[in-house]
């Protein structure tokens, strides 16, 4: 069996969605999940992936910091020719907290990003920035639920006018959501993409472009620098993993030992102790956010 690579680690991530001779695997995406009909050639990436810029990360930052820094695959930007749209996805590993308003921040941040890089003149001769904005479709694909209440695994939300009921006159923010661990899709390519996510391979009906992506992870398309960076993250997040369940199995034990109460708070200091955040700790733990706050506060 030839040996595969996680499609949710941050380099392949990038390698897969980010590569210009492979944009025929991002245009796949943006189509099943936007329902265009792009092509690789209709698509222009802002970040194409680059080795140099792995390089000069692991310079700069020790294993530990490795696997704070990378709790996300980071994103992937591109411009959408025929709809002069700017794209970005982002693979969103663990619970985070604000994770929700930075899923608002990005694509909001990169709409104004327009108003000073593509100027544009209007019919007198002048300078029109804000003709120059673009519309940007925002892609957050997460591995944990987002959205509790049903099992939707995919949504988008755009500018709407609630009272009349009518969007707004043009889509210039789509920030749309697709959760792994959900089951009900709006087509049979979200499925197939669900399983090369969690698994990393492309079930036998899904399009060529899921398997082109899928193939792209074995490790022998990863050179051996990559697949050294590639561990050194496995073995950085596993790390985390762990400090996180020891953390909550010595809450456990202090509690039947000291009584609950007191052990939920050893449990939930030392973890906070460790750089968890507090919703990362009620993720972990199930313990109520407002209970975790409380103790940060006495």
């Amino acid at each position: 069996m030839t040996e595969k690579i996680s499609p949710t680690n941050d380099l392949a991530f990038k390698k897969v969605f980010a590569s210009e001779k492979d944009k025929d695997v991002l245009a796949g995406l943006v189509n099943d999940f936007y329902g265009y009909r792009l092509t690789a050639a209709e698509i222009e990436l802002r970040n194409p992936y680059s080795i140099e810029a792995y390089r000069e990360f692991l310079r700069d930052n020790s294993g530990a910091d490795i696997a704070k820094l990378r709790q996300t695959a980071r994103d992937i930007t591109a411009v959408l020719k025929p709809q002069n749209a700017d794209f970005t996805a982002e693979l969103q590993i663990r619970p985070e907290c604000h994770f929700l308003p930075r899923s608002l921040y990005y694509p909001c941040d990169l709409f104004c990003d327009g108003y000073n890089q593509f100027p544009q003149p209007n019919a007198a001769g002048k300078i029109d920035r804000y003709a120059s904005l673009r519309p940007v479709l925002s892609l957050n694909i997460t591995k944990f639920n987002l959205f509790p209440d049903d099992d939707e695994a995919w949504r988008i939300f755009e500018l709407y006018d609630v009272r009349h009921q009518r969007h707004f006159p043009q889509n210039y923010l789509r920030i749309a959501y697709f959760e792994l661990r959900k089951k009900n899709f709006a087509n049979d390519n979200q499925r197939y993409w669900q399983g090369y996510f969690l698994s990393g391979a492309a079930a036998k009906t899904a399009p060529e472009y899921i398997h082109h992506a899928a193939r792209l992870l074995e490790a022998v398309n990863f050179t051996e620098e990559e697949r050294k960076m590639v561990s050194l993250e496995e073995k950085a997040i596993a790390t985390y993993d762990a400090e996180m369940y020891y953390a909550y199995a010595d809450g456990e034990a202090a509690g039947k030992a000291e009584g609950k109460a007191e052990g939920k708070a050893e449990l939930i200091l030392g973890m906070l102790s460790r750089g968890h955040s507090p919703q990362a700790v009620a993720d972990f733990t199930g313990i109520p956010l407002a209970r975790i706050e409380q103790v940060i506060i006495n």
